[in-house]
């Protein structure tokens, strides 16, 4: 049976699936907020690293639909 990313069944009603946002305190919600710049800064970079295989890809299509463009295959809105 299939389960929904946090390991509960996606079949069950929603008393059984567990925690939501509204189910939190402030206090645990305060620990997914960033805080500050530096933070900001530190997770863009984790995140860029984690995904660099994703970014190149995303790149190397706008680079193949920019071509297509240039030469007449393609028209950019």
């Amino acid at each position: 049976m299939h389960q929904a990313c946090c390991g509960h069944d996606a079949g069950g009603s929603e008393d059984d699936r567990g925690e939501t946002l509204s189910d939190m305190s402030d206090i645990d919600m305060s620990e997914f907020i960033v805080h500050d710049e530096d933070e900001i800064r530190q997770k863009e970079q984790m995140w860029n690293t984690m995904n660099r295989d994703y970014l190149e890809k995303q790149e190397m299509k706008k680079m193949q639909l920019e071509e297509a463009h240039q030469v007449g295959l393609v028209f950019l809105p």
